[in-house]
């Protein structure tokens, strides 16, 4: 038969057992709790960095577009230049064609 000290210890023992238990198991639950946290983060900053990427791409698409828009109303301003300086030296020869007695003709 078990002692007396024995019979007193086992119960302290049990418990002390069961609480070690306890807070191991605490502690798997807590460490689960922090790597989901971290997961859920890691993925959060996944998600800031993605949207500022696309956000990025969309303003150097942007940049690019208002570029390409400069670059035609400014060939658009050269074009028109360039018909109204041929409007003036047609009109001008059709001024000079009498005093040069007409058309040359065609012999």
């Amino acid at each position: 038969q078990p002692s007396a000290a024995a019979t007193q210890t086992l119960p302290l023992v049990v418990e002390s057992a069961m609480a070690a238990r306890a807070r191991a198991d605490a502690g798997e639950r807590a460490r689960e709790q922090a790597i989901s946290e971290w997961d859920q983060r890691a993925a959060e900053a996944r998600e800031h960095e993605l949207s500022l990427r696309e956000r990025a791409l969309a303003e150097r698409v942007l940049a690019r577009e208002e570029s390409l828009l400069r670059r035609a109303e400014q060939a658009e301003l050269e074009l028109k230049a360039e018909r109204e300086r041929a409007a003036r030296r047609e009109a001008e020869l059709e001024a000079a064609l009498p005093a040069l007695g007409g058309l040359p003709s065609c012999q």
